[in-house]
C-alpha cells in the first residue's frame, strides 16, 4: 500500500513539474510583416521562409534614461542568432531610442528593446523584450 501512495505522489509531482513548463513558451510562430515579441531565451519561427530568430542577450544598454537630461541618447545592442535555411549567423541588432532598422542578406530587421531605462531601476535581463518585424 505505501509503495502505491509513493509511485501515485512522484506521478502527480511529474505531472505539477510538465504543467509548469508547458507555461514557459520558448519558440513563438511569427510571420513575415508582422511584429513579434522575444523574451531573452526565447526564438521565433517564420517557417515561409525556414528562419529561425534566436534572442540570445543584451550586451549593452547605455539608453540615457527618460528622467535625465544626456549629451547623448546611448545604444541598446541585442545579440541574435540567425538561422536561415539551416545556415547559423550571429547577429548584432544595434539601435538606440525608438525603431531602428538594420539590413541582413535580403531581410530587413525592424526592432525596438523595451524596457527604456529610467535612472532609479536597474533592468534585468529577464525584463528585457525585444520587438521585431521582418520583410523581405
Amino acid at each position: 500500500m505505501k509503495r502505491i501512495i509513493v509511485i501515485t505522489g512522484l506521478f502527480l509531482a511529474g505531472l505539477l513539474l510538465l504543467a509548469g513548463c508547458a507555461g514557459q513558451k520558448n519558440t513563438v510562430k511569427a510571420k513575415l510583416g508582422k511584429e513579434f515579441i522575444l523574451a531573452i531565451g526565447q526564438q521565433a519561427s517564420i517557417g515561409t521562409e525556414k528562419m529561425t530568430v534566436a534572442f540570445r542577450d543584451i550586451t549593452q544598454d547605455s539608453r540615457c534614461p527618460s528622467d535625465v537630461v544626456c549629451i547623448q541618447a546611448g545604444n541598446v545592442t541585442a545579440a541574435v542568432d540567425l538561422t536561415i535555411n539551416g545556415a547559423v549567423s550571429n547577429i548584432t541588432l544595434k539601435g538606440n531610442t525608438g525603431n531602428a532598422t538594420q539590413q541582413v542578406d535580403n531581410y530587413t530587421f525592424a526592432f525596438n528593446v523595451t524596457p527604456y531605462p529610467v535612472s532609479t531601476h536597474q533592468i534585468e535581463k529577464s525584463e528585457y523584450r525585444l520587438y521585431l518585424t521582418v520583410t523581405k
